[in-house]
């Protein structure tokens, strides 16, 4: 009975571990247009064109506040004559943990997929963890 039970929970670990992995081997987008275009047809918007431009980087004079840091400006247009909206890309994190905004298209704080890859961590645990590794280096240094 005991041999059943730890086949059938190495079975789900390995089928949870396969499940992961397949979704961590995705492709990302590799620019903030490809992102949004992901975005766009996952909420079935129709669109002409889509222009974004990276204002930002890497140059950090467009802060909003500390934490955002305004990455890019996109314009969606409806047809290619005259109707477009405008929206913006905040960032809190350098080409990551990105949020759309096209208050036109009524799409508010939108998660963007990150451009470089996946996260071992998510942002808050991940910030967590360099502060600790920080305290631990600082011990290390007065031994």
């Amino acid at each position: 009975m005991l041999r059943r039970w730890l086949a059938v929970g190495l079975g789900v670990v390995g089928a949870a571990a396969v499940l992961v992995g397949g979704v961590q081997w995705t492709p990302r987008p590799a620019t903030y247009r490809a992102a949004v275009l992901e975005l766009l047809a996952q909420r079935e918007v129709a669109y002409a064109t889509v222009q974004v431009r990276e204002d930002c980087w890497p140059a950090q004079q467009c802060s909003v506040t500390a934490a955002t840091t305004t990455a890019a400006t996109v314009l969606v247009w409806h047809d290619h004559a005259r109707a477009a909206s405008y929206g913006q890309i905040s960032c809190y994190d350098r080409r990551g943990d990105c949020y759309l905004d096209v208050a036109a298209l009524r799409i508010v704080r939108a998660p963007l997929r990150d451009l470089r890859g996946v996260r071992l961590l998510p942002q808050p645990l991940a910030r967590v963890v360099e502060e600790r590794m920080t305290w631990v280096r600082v011990l290390n240094r007065r031994r």
